[in-house]
């Protein structure tokens, strides 16, 4: 019944958007053109293995991705980490988590600053699921549990004029993030600006998330941008997706992927 509902969704129906609950898009026939492998055997695995993470213990099925995708790096793990549209701090906390633990599994220190380099970017407003804090001081406290967390930099405002500026004065040595996260505004053009924005200084990881979310999938043409990501992106990256919960995505570069598997 749900699979009828969808098919006729997809077909221009009256169903409101509202109506589709989470997790929603796992009733979707399969569909390749959100993801991308390339023929690797071990792409094929960690595919299949970000398509089943779903929410545990508190954690949504976006962190866990995350979680799930910094252990896949366990032997090179991010040491700068760039994220637009950080709201409450989840995803951070939970990257964060996952280095920390990480270095306790390979029995490293775990005392060390997190991050060589952590910029934070927000306009700590109610758009798009904001909370409306206004500020980036409740973020300071997430970061206060963690010890030392590195070199931070907050951008606050539209990350659609920030992160221009912000990138156009880093040096020429230094350009590059291992870890990017896109979760800002989620309009298509918004959405689109900051991916381009920092598309160029993607070292290892892009997430993307919310394609499947029911105010953006559609409306806002979400899918639609992630498609045309898979596409343009698909030579030069991995592209792993998970439609749990309202779907995030991994754009892996083939190099730093290819590494890790040798």
């Amino acid at each position: 019944m749900i699979l009828k509902r969808l098919v006729s969704l997809f077909s221009n129906s009256k169903i409101a958007d509202e109506e589709l609950g989470l997790n929603w898009a796992l009733s979707l026939p399969l569909d390749t053109s959100t993801f991308s492998i390339d023929g690797s055997n071990e792409a094929k695995t960690f595919q299949e293995q970000f398509a089943g993470i779903n929410h545990f213990a508190g954690y949504s099925s976006s962190h866990m991705s995350i979680m799930l995708t910094v252990s896949l790096f366990s032997s090179a793990l991010p040491k700068s980490y760039l994220e637009i549209g950080v709201n409450e701090g989840l995803s951070l906390y939970a990257i964060a988590s996952a280095v920390r633990f990480q270095r306790l599994l390979n029995l490293e220190p775990i005392n060390a600053p997190i991050f060589d380099e952590l910029v934070l970017a927000d306009c700590w407003g109610g758009e798009y699921g904001g909370t409306g804090r206004s500020n980036s001081d409740h973020i300071q406290e997430v970061l206060s549990s963690f010890g030392e967390v590195g070199n931070v930099t907050f951008l606050n405002g539209d990350s659609k004029i920030t992160i221009p500026q912000f990138l156009e004065q880093r040096s020429k040595e230094d350009l590059s993030f291992d870890f990017v996260y896109v979760d800002g505004d989620h309009s298509y053009e918004g959405a689109k600006a900051d991916i381009e924005n920092v598309l160029p200084h993607v070292g290892k990881v892009l997430f993307f998330d919310d394609m499947y979310h029911p105010l953006h999938y559609q409306k806002d043409r979400l899918l639609d941008l992630h498609r045309s990501l898979v596409e343009q992106l698909k030579d030069d990256f991995y592209i792993f997706i998970n439609r749990h919960g309202f779907g995030i995505s991994a754009f892996v570069r083939k190099t730093e992927f290819r590494q890790l598997k040798k």
